[in-house]
């Protein structure tokens, strides 16, 4: 395997594939694919919430269900703070040797 990571193959090679919803309860939820070899190549996947696409807070993941030999889908929920009308949500992926 290697690290390379590639924008144009969602899903594929290390790239988060995310999906999010939004539930009437104010949680967001969601999952994304990882390689199951990430911490081996020195990727670390981390969900991130904010409210102005400038601060960023972490939420945890949740359990790592494997799909195939190479790949896990990682699901995660957490509340959205009252009183907001905006609120981002992303799957940052950092290489770190």
């Amino acid at each position: 395997h290697d690290a390379v990571l590639l924008p144009d193959t969602n899903g594929a090679s290390g790239l988060p594939n995310a999906s999010f919803e939004l539930g009437e309860s104010a949680v967001v939820s969601g999952t994304f694919i990882r390689r199951r070899d990430h911490e081996a190549l020195d990727l670390v996947y981390e969900i991130q919430v904010g409210t102005d696409l400038v601060a960023w807070n972490d939420l945890e993941p949740g359990d790592a269900t494997v799909i195939d030999d190479d790949y896990e889908s990682v699901s995660f929920v957490g509340a959205v703070p009252a009183g907001i009308d905006r609120y981002f949500q992303r799957v940052r992926v950092t290489y770190m040797p």
